[in-house]
């Protein structure tokens, strides 16, 4: 991301970026069977289920607040888009090179692991991980169209990390890339 955008252009970049993970996802979902759905890699290692589950974990982390943020939201004042700087290193966390191959390597924390998530009581059903995919990714989409006209950059949320925030842009930022990585995990497993 250029480091001077302004807030439309922001926007229209994280539009497209979503664009680009609807089709990847489009691809799986016509190409899989149900069953391919509940492969891994390897031992111990998420099923795709699970890689969809993560992302909705992660993504539901930002946008619950999201709603309370925007009561506060203003016409954009300034012209271009102030990212913090914890904002873009959680974002470039998530960033693959140009061969989509991972950069650098996380533990999950286990707010967002989906097999700690099963081990504390919680299911994992199929259809409705899919539906939050699809419903956070709209919601998604209407705060990255809001980001043109709204100073979602002004606005505080918290992050997976105890006591420390980002601005709501950031967080859009951030669940893309998050959510384009574990798309590419999921489409790995698929190959293997």
């Amino acid at each position: 991301m250029n480091e001077a955008m302004t807030h439309a252009e922001a926007s229209e970049y994280l539009l497209q970026r979503l664009k680009t993970i609807e089709e990847k996802l489009d691809h799986i979902f016509y190409y899989s069977e149900g069953e391919d759905l509940l492969k891994t890699a390897g031992k111990g290692s998420w099923n795709v289920v699970e890689v969809f589950y993560h992302i909705n974990l992660l993504n539901e982390s930002y946008l619950d607040q999201f709603p309370a943020g925007l009561k506060k939201a203003q016409e954009v004042k300034s012209a271009t888009i102030k990212r913090s700087w914890l904002g873009k290193k959680l974002e470039n966390a998530s960033l693959l090179d140009a061969d989509e191959k991972v950069l650098k390597s996380f533990k999950s924390p286990k707010a967002t692991d989906p097999k700690a998530k099963v081990k504390a009581g919680f299911a994992i059903v199929e259809k409705v991980v899919f539906q939050e995919l699809l419903r956070d990714l709209k919601e998604i989409k209407n705060y990255s169209e809001l980001l043109a006209s709204k100073n979602l950059d002004q606005l505080k949320v918290n992050t997976l990390l105890p006591l420390l925030k980002v601005t709501m842009a950031d967080a859009l930022f951030i669940m893309l890339e998050h959510t384009n990585r574990h798309i590419v995990q999921a489409e790995k497993i698929l190959k293997n």
